[in-house]
């Protein structure tokens, strides 16, 4: 908890993008994440400060994965990476994790499930695999990023989409297929 002006822009698009997010709880909603709250602070160690490492600023209401190496992230969280990054691609998976903000101490899977469970949730990456189902080409999925991108963003749709798609890719495995014709991003069909 940190104090701040709550008539500043930032606050009010946050708080746009969660209402825009949100679904009304019910009882049995209350309960399920209040016991998950506890069991969760009952056996965590607590977070590690990864806002300090982090370089970029994110805005409240984008965010897209920046480190092209999702095979490497788990290993940065859990300092075990040891020279195997070049430093500009260390500092990108820093920030994607500061973004992403795990709690201290998980294993590789739980690290990869909790990565899961938080892209599932990002505005853009739900709207770019929606846009899946019937194929997303770069050209279209670039697009659509570089209207959502703030200004004065750090990094170009272009990039953006490489390392979202090798994200998507990486984390939800047997999700998706890339189609070679026109580069194309395309949701898996499964067989009945």
């Amino acid at each position: 908890m940190v104090d701040v002006d709550p008539t500043a822009a930032a606050i009010e698009a946050f708080e746009a993008e969660l209402q825009s997010a949100s679904l009304q709880a019910d009882r049995a909603i209350q309960k399920a994440v209040r016991d998950a709250a506890e069991t969760l602070k009952a056996q965590l160690p607590p977070r590690a400060d990864w806002s300090a490492l982090a370089q970029t600023v994110f805005t409240p209401g984008f965010w897209l994965p920046t480190c092209p190496r999702p095979d490497l992230l788990a290993r940065v969280y859990d300092d075990s990476i040891g020279d195997h990054m070049l430093s500009n691609t260390l500092q990108h998976a820093r920030n994607d994790i500061a973004y992403i903000n795990p709690p201290t101490g998980l294993s590789t899977v739980g690290f990869n499930a909790f990565v899961v469970a938080v892209l599932r949730q990002v505005r853009w990456i739900r709207e770019l695999d929606q846009m899946t189902t019937q194929g997303l080409t770069d050209q279209t999925a670039i697009e659509t990023i570089e209207r959502g991108l703030p200004e004065h963003h750090d990094f170009s749709a272009d990039h953006l989409w490489a390392v979202t798609k090798d994200w998507l890719i990486h984390f939800f495995p047997g999700e998706y297929e890339r189609v070679p014709a026109g580069e194309m991003l395309r949701k898996r069909r499964i067989a009945l």
